[in-house]
């Protein structure tokens, strides 16, 4: 058997995508799972690092199963893991997934094993789950994440509103501080 590596933005990562992972790693000996960065996505819900965490948590029943975060070509870290396969989903972008695979096997020399989702998960996007989040909060969302997810998730996402509002407030105050550094400034007519 060979070690695969698996790599998207997983932003955040969904049911459909563990549907895969459980695929790809049943047939293989091991399985990197790589939350890749694209330093021109805008949009993005979470860091590497929390995309990262994230995968850890929704992969964590596969003991061959590896969680990574990259923000480098792929190619280069699978070179780097020395594996024998890159992992893709044939999913709804499949002209996209065969020039990826086209080129991923020009630069590197590694082959592309597609896996096709299910009809059960085939309608679900990270896209999808972040317009949910943002219209109806994390609540909108939890019937596509995987077990484990949306706890992670919400915490995530609970710490950063927080730091959110604390900075907005620190920002507020030294405002008023130096706007309004005494009585005199005040102009009461």
């Amino acid at each position: 058997m060979a070690v695969g590596l698996y790599a998207g933005s997983f932003d955040p990562i969904h049911r459909g995508h563990v549907e895969l992972v459980e695929a790809a790693a049943s047939c293989l000996d091991g399985l990197f799972v790589v939350a890749a960065g694209n330093p021109d996505k805008r949009g993005s819900l979470l860091s590497l690092d929390q995309r990262r965490q994230l995968i850890a948590v929704a992969t964590e029943h596969l003991t061959n199963v590896e969680a990574l975060a990259h923000a480098g070509l792929v190619v280069d870290l699978a070179q780097d893991l020395g594996v024998d396969v890159l992992v893709r989903s044939m999913g709804k972008e499949q002209r996209v997934e065969m020039q990826m695979a086209v080129t991923n096997t020009s630069l590197s020399g590694l082959h592309t094993i597609f896996f096709s989702p299910t009809a059960a998960t085939a309608h679900i996007s990270s896209r999808m789950i972040r317009d949910r989040i943002r219209r109806e909060g994390l609540d909108g969302a939890t019937d596509l994440l995987p077990e484990g997810v949306a706890a992670l998730l919400g915490e995530i996402l609970a710490t950063r509103d927080q730091e959110a509002r604390g900075s907005r407030r620190a920002g507020a105050t030294a405002v008023g501080r130096e706007g309004f550094s005494s009585s005199a400034d005040v102009n009461t007519a």
